[in-house]
């Protein structure tokens, strides 16, 4: 494997060569944020953007691009997006500030969340949490996809 040189770089925010396999290619990833806010950016002195601060990685400046993608899943409202999850993946060849780089991009479209029903080891210890009300139902499904025979198990547990 090889390093990317930027990796010797520590800037404040996330670069392509986060996600560099060392091979040439890059791998997608997953990440959740903790904070959406619009500040000043540390590089770009004076400039104000929407900053998404992600549990995973560094912090991820807001361009078009990322924003129109961040819209279109979970609505115009940055403060809405806390909490979220999204796939990060680097785009090849895309013109900025003057020269041709590999950028950072956000899918368009939700990750997958894994499936939790009655045959996971997790799910009893979720149904007591629902029981003694330390968890609810929308917690579980911000972070498993519930098939309607576990939603059900979880709905009765409820009362």
């Amino acid at each position: 494997m090889k390093t990317n040189w930027k990796k010797g770089i520590d800037p404040n925010y996330i670069g392509s060569h986060e996600l560099d396999n060392g091979d040439g290619t890059y791998r997608e990833a997953i990440a959740t944020i903790t904070k959406a806010v619009i500040e000043e950016t540390k590089t770009q002195e004076g400039k104000v953007a929407v900053v998404l601060y992600l549990k995973e990685f560094k912090p991820v400046i807001l361009n078009a691009t990322n924003g129109k993608a961040m819209k279109a899943m979970y609505g115009r409202y940055i403060e809405d997006w806390v909490g979220k999850k999204i796939t990060l993946y680097v785009q090849k060849g895309v013109k900025a500030f003057g020269d041709v780089t590999d950028a950072i991009r956000i899918k368009k479209q939700k990750p997958a969340l894994p499936t939790m029903d009655e045959n996971n080891p997790l799910f009893s210890k979720i149904v007591e949490r629902i029981k003694d009300g330390t968890a609810t139902i929308e917690q579980v499904e911000q972070t498993y996809t519930l098939p309607s025979n576990a939603k059900k198990i979880l709905t009765d547990a409820k009362v």
